[in-house]
């Protein structure tokens, strides 16, 4: 019960940091905000620092410790007795994928729904205490993320800070969904590209579109897969288009990501 009550504790209150900040997100560079923690875990050690003040200019923290100077004209985020750690970082989401089957989500509901319905998910995915993401594709969404990314940074929605990597890639026969007519055009989860002139023009539409690193979609079930439930999977793209995604990105100094 006690490791219980200290987890409770420190979620509990490692939302406040995050609230503040999301206070002053659009604070400009000399806004300065002073945040008193009656405790604070910095995460350098495994020791909760007692009585401690975060000062923080515009939306950089600037300075922590126990003498933190108040200076004029700053706001004051007291939170008494509570405890502040720092913002946590999650480097696999889905904004705009949640909760209902992927033929759903893809097929049945809106992009403009689904649109509102990521706005609500960056909303508690920061006050969960995460500041800062990584959103590994819209799963159908397009370039719903950038948007959602811009939103959130002209302070229009709450939301922790973004990296985006839009469509993601793989091939054609390589990605979901399946089992559909093929008389009928069904939208896929991720951009289809083949070929080394396919995947580079695909890589600069994305980057173009304000993708801050590229997904590749690296082996895949396909169909007809003896039992879809093995887990198992086939390569997509060839040495040779990989290579040419990365180079394409590392133009930018864009990263890469891969599913595998």
């Amino acid at each position: 019960m006690h490791n219980i009550r200290m987890h409770m504790r420190l979620l509990k209150v490692s939302l406040l940091l995050v609230i503040g900040l999301s206070g002053v997100a659009k604070a400009q560079s000399g806004a300065l905000t002073v945040i008193k923690c009656g405790r604070l875990f910095d995460g350098k050690t495994l020791s909760l620092r007692d009585d401690m003040s975060v000062l923080v200019d515009g939306n950089r923290i600037r300075s922590v410790g126990k003498s933190v100077d108040i200076p004029a004209g700053a706001r004051l985020i007291d939170l008494g007795h509570a405890t502040v750690l720092p913002g946590l970082i999650d480097c696999h989401t889905h904004m705009f994928l949640h909760g209902i089957s992927y033929d759903e989500a893809i097929l049945k509901k809106s992009q403009q729904y689904r649109a509102i319905w990521a706005s609500v998910a960056a909303r508690k995915t920061l006050l969960a205490g995460f500041t800062s993401i990584r959103d590994i594709e819209t799963e159908g969404g397009g370039y719903g993320d950038v948007a959602l990314r811009e939103a959130i940074n002209d302070g229009i929605v709450i939301g922790p800070r973004m990296q985006c990597a839009t469509r993601a890639l793989s091939i054609t026969g390589g990605y979901s969904p399946y089992g559909y007519s093929p008389d009928v055009d069904i939208p896929k989860g991720a951009q289809i590209a083949d070929g080394i002139d396919g995947v580079r023009k695909a890589v600069r539409e994305q980057l173009a579109n304000g993708a801050d690193l590229i997904k590749i979609y690296i082996d895949h079930r396909r169909r007809g897969t003896p039992n879809p439930d093995m887990l198992s999977a086939w390569p997509t793209f060839s040495f040779e288009e990989v290579k040419v995604i990365v180079e394409e990105a590392a133009k930018v100094e864009a990263k890469g990501a891969a599913h595998g």
